[in-house]
């Protein structure tokens, strides 16, 4: 004889609840990522010329440095890759 339906159901469930933490846990990742390491976000508008361009750019906003007071707050590190 093959598994009782309450076994399938057994198991069925406990896959689902498998699936469902592991999206819960990539989802606290994220959020502790973007809250305490680094953040992206768009910079656009003629502020911030000529150092970002006036269409747009993604920056990545580094969270971490100044805790340790690497830099200042508001501080800009412009990394450029030359070819």
């Amino acid at each position: 004889m093959g598994p009782s339906n309450f076994q399938l159901w057994r198991s069925f469930a406990k896959e689902a609840m498998d699936a469902s933490m592991l999206v819960v846990n990539f989802f606290c990742f994220l959020q502790v990522t973007r809250t305490h390491i680094f953040n992206a976000a768009s910079v656009s508008g003629p502020s911030m010329l000529p150092t970002f361009s006036l269409s747009g750019d993604i920056v990545l906003v580094d969270r971490i440095s100044p805790r340790l007071g690497k830099i200042g707050r508001g501080d800009i590190v412009f990394v450029s890759l030359e070819k």
